[in-house]
């Protein structure tokens, strides 16, 4: 069997369409985004797969303070993971630019109680398709929510770049 370097596990040049379908994966274009950071603190997520996601690379560019994610406790992230929200205190007004693969099939786990979650999707989605029956906050230099049931919900869209409080 020959196969195609570069491609993870080889693939059998001899079957032209694992080829194709493999080489297709490999050169995926990358997505973008920018997530414009408010001096002070932003609540954000990173919703790509990134090549070297350490907080180190993804963060060189910006000046900030503190950075800090919440799994039943409080911690100090070494590595950017897109199902995971951020609170990050920016020294100063700036854009956070960063370049990866969108996921696929992206499940979202939540514990008991409060969770700190990313979302994982460039396009905007309704509150109520992820999160049906959860308590949910955001906070985009004001806070605003999403509460089953209740007539007026400030939060309605949930969106690339932004982190979000989800009450399971």
């Amino acid at each position: 069997m020959r196969t195609v370097r570069g491609v993870s596990g080889g693939v059998d040049i001899m079957e032209p369409r694992e080829v194709y379908y493999a080489l297709k994966e490999a050169w995926k274009e990358m997505d973008e985004i920018s997530v414009i950071l408010r001096e002070g603190w932003n609540l954000i997520s990173i919703p790509l797969i990134l090549d070297d996601n350490s907080v180190d690379n993804v963060f060189a560019d910006i000046s900030y303070s503190f950075l800090f994610s919440y799994d039943s406790e409080w911690k100090v992230p070494t590595e950017i993971n897109y199902t995971i929200g951020y609170w990050i205190d920016a020294d100063n007004d700036d854009i956070l630019t960063v370049k990866g693969l969108e996921p696929v099939d992206t499940i979202i786990n939540l514990n008991d109680g409060w969770n700190l979650v990313g979302y994982p999707y460039l396009e905007e989605k309704d509150v109520s398709e992820l999160f049906e029956n959860n308590i949910v906050y955001s906070y985009n230099g004001s806070w605003s929510s999403y509460i089953p049931g209740r007539t007026f919900n400030s939060l309605q869209i949930l969106k690339a770049g932004l982190g979000y409080w989800v009450k399971k």
